[in-house]
């Protein structure tokens, strides 16, 4: 996006420019040394676009984790631990709204309200 403002932002001034200097020289000039620029920035962003990595959980790994919550579904005892553990860990307030945004996360990947405190409640088992 920078770099598209950039070329837009030489082209216009190039063209403000050439009227009034005495050569075409200088225009072309901040023109050739806009676009250098504004590709340079385009090509930046490009590159960075593509080195971002979505973290999706691979087939193996829905499928193990899938099989892990058969094993040992969350109850509300699971789930009211967690939020006492939340609670002492970060305060009230912090804590409740630190734990509903955790679930609300891995709720927007697709799991269930139960999956996503049961999965906090192993990542929190390992921590320790």
């Amino acid at each position: 996006m920078g770099g598209l403002a950039v070329l837009l932002i030489g082209v216009l001034l190039s063209f403000m420019i050439l009227p009034s200097m005495p050569s075409v020289w200088g225009g072309l000039w901040i023109l050739f040394l806009f676009v250098i620029m504004g590709l340079a920035f385009v090509s930046y962003g490009a590159a960075k676009k593509k080195t971002v990595e979505i973290d999706e959980p691979t087939v193996n790994f829905a499928r193990s984790a899938e099989d892990r919550m058969k094993a040992s579904p969350a109850t509300p005892e699971t789930y009211n631990r967690l939020l006492s553990h939340y609670i002492v860990r970060y305060g009230p307030a912090i804590g409740y709204d630190l734990l509903r945004s955790e679930i609300s996360e891995r709720m927007r990947r697709g799991e269930s309200f139960w999956e996503a405190v049961w999965f906090i409640d192993q990542a929190e088992k390992t921590a320790q």
